[in-house]
């Protein structure tokens, strides 16, 4: 069985949002896939605000960037970081060698 699990970077979430993006349509539609169980950081929905009420290109108002971001929270699962991440990150780096990013998901999982 395929691991369906993600986390979304930053520019998939600008690129949903951007109907002049090349990568506008695969973004929207990977989004909103309900095959797929995605994540991403607090951190990266900061980012994606910073990025689409900033850049000229895109200038989204503060309202409608909030709002993008209310309809993210439907479709991603949002993760927060806590003392614990770093030592726990270490250990299990140290442990399994395995990536990063399963650490992240399997951490999260966990505290659904």
């Amino acid at each position: 069985m395929r691991n369906n699990n993600a986390l979304v970077d930053t520019n998939v979430l600008v690129y949903a949002i951007d109907e002049d993006s090349q990568f506008y349509e695969r973004s929207h539609q990977f989004l909103f896939n309900p095959n797929y169980r995605l994540y991403n950081s607090a951190k990266n929905l900061v980012e994606f605000l910073t990025v689409v009420t900033r850049n000229p290109a895109i200038s989204l108002s503060t309202e409608d960037a909030l709002s993008s971001v209310k309809d993210y929270e439907g479709v991603l699962k949002i993760l927060y970081p806590s003392k614990q991440l770093l030592p726990n990150l270490r250990n299990y780096w140290k442990n399994t060698n395995q990536p990063v990013l399963k650490f992240m998901i399997m951490k999260s999982q966990a505290s659904v």
